[in-house]
């Protein structure tokens, strides 16, 4: 039974794993470690942990060998709070002529590494001095493409080689942290002896999770549906469509669940003229979230600044109204974003009603 461990703070690796490795083998996914010492009774296979940083304090961990352990990174600030030497603990698990694969952009992933041997340790990322690297970058609403390159032979698990190449490949997902996520996973599967036709069809075929940068709408122009609530996650979502053609860009925005105003006033304005924002609608969604709630007095320094930076503001109450008010203003080839937390959760399919009722009528 050979085992994976991914340190992560999201599943994303994991689920690209998973996807391409079920096309080959048994592969059993454990987000906790009760789950994982029930695998380890399997005969054969493949177990995939997903290793939260609050597991690393949990002795278990510090008993399991591993054949492979990867760490994809971590948000900048929150590595800032971390028990490096805990980190460290995780990679010393990985058994003799086992392997490591570190985000080589991320800040801590050498320090993490410090002390370990007799291990293959491979870098990935975008900086030319990694051991994987990917080139020939580009983005669509379809996912992102781009061209995986490892640069030197690699043993794989089962002592075959890797040798140089670059193999072009597709992920439907958007967002350049995906290009990470595959950078990993890739290699993971190709130390698996995996074959990379299997890996390249298994990542055009990813499941799309609800409300991450979830394209609801494709068609003349484009609806992406996008759960955030602060600065990290509107920054992600904003650095994501930078790359990507459109005309016009619409954005519908709860207010309801955002947590600092002043915070999201400042990714706003850093993003405002680069992204070509043609017109902001904020709403309340009173109908489709009936919870307390309303425009309250730390929003007006936000609609001030965006309002002064030339961009048209709207408010409306109802999801429903704003969505028809968008409906009379969104042309062929625009981009629209649906932005904002739990109150926007009903926001695809009241989309949908209210775009097919528009068009029948």
């Amino acid at each position: 039974m050979r085992k994976i461990a991914v340190l992560t703070e999201n599943d994303c690796i994991s689920s690209m794993i998973f996807n391409i490795f079920k096309e080959v083998t048994d592969i059993y996914y454990a987000n906790n470690l009760l789950e994982f010492q029930n695998y380890l009774s399997k005969n054969s296979g493949v177990i995939l942990l997903d290793i939260f940083p609050c597991f690393l304090n949990n002795d278990i961990i510090s008993e399991i060998e591993f054949d492979l352990v990867i760490y994809g990174g971590m948000d900048i600030e929150k590595s800032a709070y971390l028990d490096i030497n805990k980190y460290k603990g995780l990679f010393k698990c990985i058994k003799k002529g086992g392997f490591g694969i570190i985000n080589s952009d991320d800040d801590i992933s050498y320090r993490i590494v410090e002390g370990t041997d007799k291990i293959f340790l491979l870098t990935c990322g975008l900086n030319p001095k990694a051991s994987i690297t990917a080139s020939s970058i580009s983005y669509s609403f379809k996912g992102v493409n781009f061209n995986y390159y490892i640069q030197r032979a690699v043993p794989t698990i089962s002592n075959n080689e890797i040798i140089p190449q670059e193999i072009p490949v597709f992920i439907n997902k958007l967002g350049i942290s995906n290009i990470y996520n595959g950078l990993c996973a890739i290699t993971a599967a190709l130390l698996f002896d995996i074959d990379v036709d299997i890996i390249k069809k298994a990542l055009t075929g990813l499941p799309v999770k609800r409300r991450q940068m979830e394209v609801i709408y494709d068609y003349d122009f484009i609806v992406i549906d996008s759960y955030v609530t602060n600065f990290d996650s509107y920054e992600y979502v904003f650095e994501t469509i930078q790359s990507m053609e459109y005309g016009d860009l619409f954005i519908l925005n709860s207010i309801k669940d955002i947590e600092d105003f002043m915070e999201i006033s400042e990714v706003y304005e850093s993003w405002l003229k680069i992204l070509n924002l043609k017109r902001l609608i904020l709403t309340n969604c009173s109908d489709i979230f009936p919870k307390k709630g309303g425009m309250c007095y730390n929003l007006l320094p936000f609609v001030n600044m965006v309002s002064n930076m030339g961009v048209c503001l709207e408010f409306y109450e109802n999801f429903g109204d704003a969505v028809e008010r968008l409906l009379d203003l969104v042309k062929k080839n625009d981009l629209v974003l649906f932005l904002g937390g739990e109150s926007m959760n009903g926001a695809k399919s009241m989309f949908i009603d209210k775009f097919y009722l528009k068009n029948i009528s």
